[in-house]
């Protein structure tokens, strides 16, 4: 191993959300930046009853990040 190349283990990141539409893009976008490194990872989005569209924004990204 080169003393340059460093190993990332998984990483699983969980997170709760309750009407929280206004605020998942850019949560996503900078999440996604932090954890890029790592070569195993996943995000869980769990909504917890949002009465604003948080559920469809996350349908939304859901689709956008499997093509």
């Amino acid at each position: 191993m080169d003393d340059k190349t460093i190993s990332y283990p998984s990483i699983s990141v969980i997170i709760p959300l309750l009407n929280e539409s206004e605020n998942i893009a850019v949560l996503y976008e900078n999440l996604n930046k932090v954890i890029s490194p790592y070569n195993n990872r996943e995000v869980i989005f769990i909504d917890d009853g949002s009465t604003d569209n948080t559920f469809e924004i996350l349908k939304a990204l859901h689709e956008k990040t499997l093509r």
